[in-house]
């Protein structure tokens, strides 16, 4: 990057001298250099998002299987009955859980 700035600067402060003649193509291949490393760290963290997502989704797949199989215990607790399980909603085992 520190190359890209010199580019710059010479460009906002050319000097005695003048620019280079090869200015434009320094910058533009500098560019370039930044532009494709900025996108190998874009792509790495686009991996690990996607990455994690899917083990978010596993995750909470994993969590409903086991709160459907949460037993229904010995006393009702709102919502839940002792009996069959005749429409217990999601709401309603969280209950049971964090009691």
């Amino acid at each position: 990057m520190a190359r890209f700035d010199e580019l710059v600067g010479q460009l906002q402060n050319p000097g005695e001298d003048g620019l280079p003649p090869t200015i434009y193509d320094d910058l533009l291949a500098e560019y370039n250099t930044v532009m494709e490393g900025s996108a190998q760290v874009i792509s790495k963290k686009d991996e690990a998002i996607q990455s994690l997502n899917s083990e978010v989704s596993r995750l909470k797949s994993n969590n409903y299987d086991l709160l459907t199989q949460v037993s229904n215990g010995s006393d009702p607790i709102d919502g839940i009955s002792d009996g069959e399980d005749d429409g217990i909603t999601i709401d309603g085992l969280f209950k049971k859980v964090n009691r």
